[in-house]
């Protein structure tokens, strides 16, 4: 009987083992961390001769890229499978990317048997895409999203980023294409909460616009003209969107943003908005390719604050819409109190988090406005858990605890690291030049009490590692540093940070907030005093 058994055992385990690789189709494959937002993989065929993976390239119009033949799969197992042809695209080829900035090829590689995930590697381009999934994973979600939308007069667009509105600088948690200027995708999410769609060759621009939307059941539609014409931009969804689209439509009347707007993209696009020493400096960081060079003028383009890139009118125009800013601050404030709605509470926590920043008079009566209303109403809700940040992250309460990667992978709890010393939480990104300069200047501090139980604890907000990695190499922080990537831990959020890209927190030996936001002076100041 024992010898039948066996002998059943090795055939079931033979007749898997060789059984051909089922025929399947994934789009856009769940994957566990990627390196890079310029390549991707949006479609994978499995059947039991190969493995072919549709790939993308973005980029800017003109860039040249390669595609290199050293690249493989490693599978969950480690076993490696071999790229046997490059469809579209051919191996180690220079290319110029089209208006587009766009390349579609397809790769063929050895089929995969038995692998529940894989890797994607290509060690020239330090390309890494870790933990594709070769399966769907049914996704439990309360509410199911369709967005759909056309993009018109823009044969250069064939990107959208799609972000969570929470953070001052997008943040992808996916990317939708574009072709033939349609695009579609479809995603599940917990709860109500406000998005934004940002053209991805925008982005790569650093002059960008937010297409914010509400995510709800059922289908959003998008009708999303050039940067010049973008207040023709349509939304159609459902009552959360026609009520943010109303909103937003009353607000700009009223304060006079169209008209500001307009007057803004003349000067951009006849080149009158930055002066010529700033326009000067950035056209040879474009030209040059020395990194000596590169390196010496990033110096400078470092010293400019935002002011000083401006000509005459973009300074007075940029004036008018700081008083307007404040105006608009306000506006939200009354619309929040007057439309318990989910618009209304979205908006009481941007106007929160401007008036922390800006207009601290009105931080009272933002937070009277969530204890008496929306608090009540939205317990469990997302933006809750943000405004109650507001509450506890102040001088006496303790920090929040978290969790991060360092760049090595490894996840490092907060609490651990700074146990037992004065810390200060430094929450920043390469795309801050405040939070960069803050951090260079608090270098020296590091230095001058590192030994007396003082340590420092930077952490990145970042879209891929690899930006965070090359900015603290080029800035030189002495102390550890994590990455946020994709705001997946929510730490901003948690801090009462969510639209700025960096905060800091001095904390005492017992884990209680010394200050929020210090000068430099009175760091050196609380340190001298307690250490």
């Amino acid at each position: 009987m024992k010898n039948r058994f066996l002998l059943i055992s090795i055939c079931c385990f033979l007749a898997i083992s060789i059984c051909p690789v089922r025929s399947e189709t994934i789009a856009f494959p769940d994957i566990e961390k990627v390196n890079t937002s310029s390549f991707e993989i949006t479609k994978i065929e499995f059947d039991s001769s190969k493995v072919v993976l549709y790939c993308e390239i973005y980029g800017k119009k003109d860039e040249k890229v390669s595609h290199s033949s050293n690249c493989f799969l490693k599978g969950k197992s480690g076993k490696i499978y071999k790229i046997n042809q490059s469809k579209g695209m051919t191996f180690d080829s220079v290319y110029q990317l089209p208006l587009s900035g766009n390349i579609s090829f397809h790769l063929i590689a050895d089929p995969l048997r038995g692998e529940t995930s894989f890797d994607f590697i290509e060690s020239e381009n330090d390309i890494l895409i870790e933990g594709i999934k070769t399966f769907k994973q049914p996704k439990e979600a309360l509410i199911r999203c369709k967005l759909s939308g056309v993009a018109i007069d823009r044969p250069y667009s064939s990107r959208l980023m799609i972000t969570k509105e929470n953070g001052n600088k997008p943040v992808a948690i996916n990317y939708i294409p574009i072709k033939d200027g349609k695009f579609d995708f479809e995603f599940s999410c917990n709860e109500y909460e406000a998005y934004s769609l940002v053209f991805y060759e925008e982005y790569l621009d650093r002059y960008f616009w937010r297409i914010t939307f509400f995510a709800e059941a059922g289908e959003v539609h998008f009708k999303l003209f050039p940067m010049d014409n973008r207040l023709q931009n349509e939304i159609l969804g459902g009552p959360i969107n026609n009520e943010y689209v109303l909103c937003k439509n009353l607000s700009d009347k009223e304060l006079g943003f169209t008209k500001r707007r307009i007057e803004t993209d003349s000067l951009i696009r006849n080149g009158l908005y930055y002066n010529r020493n700033w326009m000067e400096l950035t056209s040879q960081l474009e030209r040059t390719k020395n990194k000596t060079v590169i390196d010496s003028l990033q110096l400078l383009a470092n010293k400019f604050g935002y002011m000083d890139k401006l000509t005459n009118e973009a300074i007075r125009i940029e004036n008018d819409d700081s008083d307007m800013s404040l105006k608009r601050i306000d506006w939200k404030i009354k619309y929040s109190k007057e439309h318990c709605s989910l618009v209304g509470y979205y908006l009481l926590t941007e106007a929160t988090t401007l008036s922390e920043n800006y207009r601290k008079e009105n931080m009272p009566l933002c937070l009277d406005i969530f204890k008496s209303v929306y608090e009540k109403k939205f317990p469990t809700h997302p933006y809750t858990e943000k405004m109650r940040g507001y509450i506890d992250i102040k001088v006496g309460n303790f920090y929040i605890d978290f969790v991060a990667p360092d760049f090595n992978g490894k996840i490092v709890r907060l609490s651990d690291e700074i146990k037992g010393k004065v810390a200060l939480i430094d929450l920043w990104a390469s795309w801050c030049s405040a939070c960069r300069s803050f951090s260079k200047e608090m270098i020296p501090i590091y230095e001058k009490f590192k030994d007396k139980g003082f340590t420092v604890i930077g952490v990145a907000r970042e879209n891929e590692l690899k930006t965070a990695v090359n900015t603290v190499k080029f800035d030189k922080y002495p102390w550890l540093n994590l990455v946020e990537l994709k705001d997946q831990g929510n730490i901003w959020l948690k801090y009462g940070f969510g639209n700025v890209g960096g905060g800091t927190i001095l904390v005492d030996k017992q884990g209680r907030i010394l200050a929020v936001d210090p000068k430099i002076e009175d760091i050196d100041a609380i340190l001298e005093k307690i250490l």
